[in-house]
């Protein structure tokens, strides 16, 4: 009997956090991330005052995990709407909540296109080259 997927819950308010991409260069391992994007959190509430207290800058944060390693941490933010762009339609395939943070669940996402992909363990972070311009162009 193969164990029901699970989403991961955030440990702050209780609500499943959602796949999301993460920005170039944000210095994270991986490709997708988990956070909670419930406006409601009282960790994101408390971090506008939290942030402004401490740092005199209007920001806040939310609870991210990283599937692969487990690891916690904050997800800065610049406004509620910040990164929700970059949210995926997904669902965790696969495995049980351990195998998943280990990286041996997959995560499906959809993109706008409708097609699905799936996604697992370590995302690679591999560039792609821009094709060489064609002689007697410019660009």
């Amino acid at each position: 009997m193969t164990a029901e997927p699970t989403t991961p819950l955030c440990p702050h308010c209780g609500h499943p956090l959602r796949p999301f991409q993460l920005p170039e260069n944000s210095g994270w391992d991986g490709q997708i991330h988990f956070a909670c994007f419930d406006d409601d959190c009282g960790y994101f509430r408390r971090g506008w005052s939290w942030m402004f207290d401490n740092y005199g800058v209007r920001a806040s944060y939310r609870y991210r995990i990283d599937p692969v390693s487990g690891t916690e941490s904050p997800l800065p933010v610049w406004s509620k709407d910040a990164i929700k762009d970059r949210i995926l339609d997904a669902e965790v395939i696969g495995g049980s909540p351990d195998d998943r943070l280990s990286g041996e669940g997959k995560v499906r996402t959809r993109t706008a296109t409708g097609k699905g992909r799936a996604a697992a363990g370590r995302a690679s972070t591999a560039r792609r080259k821009k094709p060489a311009p064609k002689k007697g162009t410019t660009s």
